[in-house]
């Protein structure tokens, strides 16, 4: 992830995938409602319906228990990935 000061560094779980994993995944996407770096982190859950998009990737919209919002496409290779239903939690790396 990069702010406009700086590249941060983050973990994200929750994601799921077939019984032997993805090859590569890469993610994009626009984040909303971040007065500070901190509330980057948190549980996110889906607040908008997904879509499939060609090429295998998928659109999702989220929120965290702070209200920063999160839209993203992801695409990959290999095996299908999604986000889980429960939704993913993100901890920054400082």
């Amino acid at each position: 992830m990069e702010s406009r000061a700086s590249p941060l560094q983050a973990h994200w779980s929750g994601l799921s995938a077939g019984s032997a994993g993805a090859a590569s995944v890469t993610a994009s996407g626009s984040v909303y409602n971040l007065s500070k770096v901190d509330d980057f982190e948190g549980n996110y859950t889906a607040v908008g319906t997904g879509a499939a998009v060609g090429g295998g990737g998928s659109v999702t919209t989220m929120r965290n228990q702070n209200g920063v919002v999160i839209d993203s496409m992801a695409t990959n290779q290999g095996l299908a990935i999604s986000l889980a239903t429960s939704g993913m939690k993100v901890k920054l790396q400082k």
